[in-house]
């Protein structure tokens, strides 16, 4: 991730720490310790740096989001905890993954899995839109006691990107793709399970990432049935409807997951095959 003009690598599992990296010779500037009240391994997931310098972490490992200052001495980072304690299942934790801006409004995903049972699905998965004055959760159903976010209709939201088309809108992978308007608050399947049977879609954990290209369709990078290679498809993201694949654009590929880009018109990809 950049942050702040570096570059800050988060270390999960039981790796728990970020390195903050001079983006100039990628010498190591900082290093940040992240831990937990439980003594658990913090597994950090994703970072978004605010504009006034702050960074704010999810973890699988507390149902928190941590506020930190990257540009603070090491060890001496930590600034806040965002609570989301309401939105944990039963292993105790929430499991935060994807955060984001759309404007001056953040939001994150959590995935609520029941880790003690193979990390299967315990309760819909969540988007949230966090308050970073306050820092707390911001209700986005007044009509509903408590706070609330908004069910996200696919598993796995693994990876978000931008709406080309819009200043409002991302879209977000899992085993469908759906669209997140926030004007509306309203999130949208617009590659359904049918859509992406086409490409060969029957699980979850196949999409491995994807790139939104400028005309709005994506390009998604997907395991085969066997998981023994990768490859690419062209999608017609088209609300309302089952779209369909446009094209297959190549495959064979060992694959290293989100390393699909779009780069001065180039579409990069990683693969780890050799030759």
């Amino acid at each position: 991730y950049f942050s702040d003009g570096d570059i800050a690598i988060l270390h999960r599992f039981s790796l728990d720490y970020i390195d903050v990296l001079d983006p100039l010779d990628y010498s190591l500037k900082r290093q940040h310790a992240l831990t937990t009240a439980s003594g658990v391994s913090a597994n950090a997931h994703s970072l978004y740096t605010a504009p006034d310098g702050r960074s704010y972490l999810t973890l699988y490992g507390a149902p928190e989001v941590q506020v930190h200052d990257l540009q603070a001495a090491s060890g001496q980072s930590l600034i806040d905890r965002i609570d989301l304690s309401q939105f944990a299942d039963a292993d105790g934790t929430c499991e935060a993954d994807l955060i984001f801006a759309i404007g001056d409004r953040v939001f994150v995903t959590v995935q609520r899995l029941d880790q003690g049972k193979g990390w299967s699905v315990a309760a819909p998965e969540l988007l949230l839109e966090l308050d970073l004055t306050r820092h707390v959760v911001v209700d986005l159903d007044e009509q509903v006691d408590g706070v609330q976010g908004i069910e996200v209709p696919i598993r796995w939201a693994r990876q978000w990107r931008r709406d080309p088309l819009s200043d409002d809108a991302v879209y977000l992978l899992g085993d469908q793709i759906a669209r997140f308007d926030s004007a509306s608050n309203t999130i949208e399947v617009v590659a359904d399970k049918a859509a992406m049977g086409q490409i060969g879609v029957e699980s979850f954990l196949q999409p491995q990432s994807f790139v939104v290209e400028p005309d709005g369709n994506a390009v998604v990078a997907s395991y085969d049935a066997d998981f023994e290679g990768v490859r690419l498809y062209r999608v017609k993201l088209d609300q309302g409807s089952s779209p369909p694949v446009i094209d297959e654009l190549v495959g064979g590929f060992d694959a290293v997951e989100r390393t699909l880009e779009i780069g001065d018109g180039e579409l990069w990809f990683g693969s780890t095959r050799a030759g």
